[in-house]
Order: structure tokens, then C-alpha cells, then sequence
């Protein structure tokens, strides 16, 4: 199995941007052409584009016209997440050419809506995102706890018939303070799930070692916005090591 890097498209008011902890106020724009940025990961490397559209998922307004862009002009698999809360909005995602659709707070309130997208479309293209706070699962743009404990989610949703695990801890997310391994080596332990890690990356190493914590993939945000880790050199070094174990 091939560790995949994905990079980070996080979109608000049409622009690329990053937040720090998930706070709306921590905002910092890095492009104002998102269309742009996501061709220069996938020239760099990437096969596959993560987009968050910030102000669908806390009620702002959405970004969807540029997500429509980027999956018609750009040559990668395109996930997208951030306030997709309707059969309606799904389909009108995965009809633009978007791969994967990622839900979040409606996966821990609303499962007969999860089990309705796996008929429809079929695991390949359904994730799910538990973000969370300590082992709590955090709903509504991060802004509320769910109640519902981590491990509790993890197993339901692989009960439901999820593949894809989108983990992201708040306590990390933006801060290139390091991933929280822990989690996702416990969270690994369910072989149905592939996780995707996410929170707190900065280094190469960092990714190697989530991949040897049994992670799926990783997403890369802050890290590439800032300049801490070149994208190429990342995916060499994990090519390299998947090469050598061979």
C-alpha cells in the first residue's frame, strides 16, 4: 500500500487560506487564486487534492464555484469537505468531477444520511471527518463537542461501511507542533478504516513516521503554505522508504 501526501486547499471568501486551531479569527490568506495553487501541488507531485470550503462548513456562505473549477481544470483526485449537509449538495459535487466527498458533522448526527451516500456512490467516494478535541468529537466547524468519544466514533463508522478516515486533532491543526501519533496508531488498529492524518505536520520525518504509526495518508497544509517542507522532497523520501522495504 502506497503512503499518499495530500495537500491542503482551504478555501474562504474565495481565497486560499489557513487557520490556526480552527479559529475563524486566526485567518491568514496565502492566494487569492485557488485554481492556481492547486495546479502547483499537482505539478509538484500530488495526486490528490483536499479542499475544505471554510465558510460552507460555519455557515458563511460557500465556496462551491471555485471547488467546481479546480475539478474541471486541474488533473488530480479532488476530496472535498466543509458544510456538505444534503444529498443534494453531494451530488452536485461528485457531478463536477469531485472524487470523494468528505462529511463531518452530519456523519455523527445523521447516519441513515451516511448509509444513503455509500448506496449511492460507494465507499471509494465517502469519507468521513472526526475531528476532535482530547477524544471527543468536535461538530459545527469545530465551534461544538458532540458528546460522542472518539473511539465510539471510529467504530461505528467502520460499522456503517466507511473506508476513508479523515483524523484531525484541533490541538495541532496549523501549529506545525507534530502530529498526534497516539491517536492514529490506535485509530489504525481497525483494518477496514485508512486513515488520513492530519494536525500539526512540518517535517518529512513527521510523515514517515505517521506512516510507520499505520496511517493511510496525511494531509500537508501549514507546512507547504510556510515553506517548512517542500512537497517533491516529501514524496521522494516516501518513495524511497516504501522502495526500500520492498
Amino acid at each position: 500500500m502506497t503512503f499518499e501526501i495530500i495537500p491542503a486547499v482551504d478555501l474562504m471568501n474565495g481565497c486560499v487560506v489557513r487557520l490556526y486551531k480552527g479559529e475563524a479569527s486566526s485567518v491568514k490568506i496565502y492566494h487569492t487564486n485557488p485554481v492556481e495553487v492547486a495546479q502547483r501541488w499537482v505539478t509538484e507531485g500530488a495526486e490528490t487534492i483536499h479542499i475544505i470550503d471554510l465558510d460552507a462548513a460555519l455557515g458563511l456562505g460557500d465556496n462551491t464555484q471555485q471547488i467546481e473549477e479546480i475539478a474541471k481544470k486541474v488533473k488530480a483526485r479532488i476530496q472535498v469537505g466543509g458544510g456538505v449537509r444534503s444529498i443534494v449538495k453531494a451530488e452536485r459535487l461528485i457531478k463536477s468531477g469531485v472524487h470523494r466527498i468528505i462529511i463531518g458533522t452530519k456523519a455523527i448526527l445523521d447516519k441513515p444520511f451516511i448509509r444513503e451516500l455509500l448506496s449511492t456512490y460507494g465507499a471509494e467516494h465517502v469519507a468521513v471527518a472526526l475531528d476532535y478535541l482530547q477524544d471527543e468529537v468536535l461538530i459545527e466547524g469545530w465551534t461544538s463537542m458532540s458528546g460522542v468519544k472518539l473511539s465510539v466514533a471510529l467504530g461505528e463508522m467502520a460499522e456503517l461501511g466507511i473506508q476513508y478516515i479523515l483524523l484531525t486533532s484541533k490541538e495541532r491543526d496549523g501549529t506545525l507542533s507534530g502530529p498526534d501519533y497516539l491517536t492514529v496508531k490506535e485509530a489504525s488498529k481497525n483494518r477496514s478504516l485508512k486513515i488520513i492524518a492530519a494536525g500539526g505536520i512540518e517535517t518529512t520525518n513527521q510523515i514517515l513516521a505517521l506512516r510507520e504509526a499505520g496511517a493511510y495518508a496525511c494531509i500537508l497544509g501549514r507546512c507547504l503554505y510556510e515553506g517548512t517542507l517542500n512537497l517533491k522532497d516529501a514524496i521522494r523520501a516516501v518513495k524511497r522508504v516504501e522502495r526500500d522495504a520492498r
